[in-house]
């Protein structure tokens, strides 16, 4: 099928040809009205299509109800014009090299866990200046552990409000 192109036409669509990524933009000088009539009739006729605004260039958007509008040269444009679209050459993907295993995560919680599990077990000023914990969250933490089926055992050092618990979980018990 052969399109009959007027000059403007063929020199929005060879301009679009030649631009890096086929962004066909009116004349400058093309006042308004036939801006308007050369655009719909290119996109009647399939020679022109809508591409994305994203990363386009100013220069290169129609003014379309007060907005502009980005238009590439389609196959056809470009045929209808003499040129032949460019084959689409697929380069082989190099392999990815493989990913190195990450080293297991290591949570402030699986440290406290790791702590308590020793022989001495922790207290909240040692699980505090391994974690950086305030008392009350230490609490909050160990108080959960049973929930989650371990065996928390608590041993109580002084008296009153400069007392010391240790927690320790037990040997048998325990979730992992």
């Amino acid at each position: 099928m052969t399109t009959k192109l007027s000059d403007t036409q063929r020199a929005i669509l060879e301009a679009a040809a030649d631009h890096p990524k086929r962004l066909a933009a009116p004349p400058p000088k093309l006042p308004p009205a036939p801006r308007a009539s050369i655009r719909k009739s290119l996109l009647e006729a399939g020679l022109i299509e809508e591409a994305p605004a994203k990363g386009a260039e100013a220069t290169a958007g129609w003014l379309v109800d007060g907005s502009a509008a980005f238009y590439r040269v389609t196959k056809a444009g470009l045929e209808a014009i003499g040129r032949t679209p460019p084959a689409k050459e697929k380069a082989p993907k190099a392999p990815k090299p493989p990913k190195e295993p990450k080293p297991p995560r290591v949570t402030k919680g699986a440290q406290v866990i790791e702590m308590l599990r020793s022989p001495d077990g922790g207290t909240a000023a040692t699980i505090g200046a391994a974690t950086g914990w305030l008392p009350h969250t230490i609490r909050a933490f160990v108080s959960q552990l049973p929930k989650q089926g371990f065996k928390v055992t608590t041993e109580k050092l002084g008296k009153g409000a400069g007392s010391t618990t240790i927690w320790r979980i037990a040997a048998e018990g325990g979730a992992a």
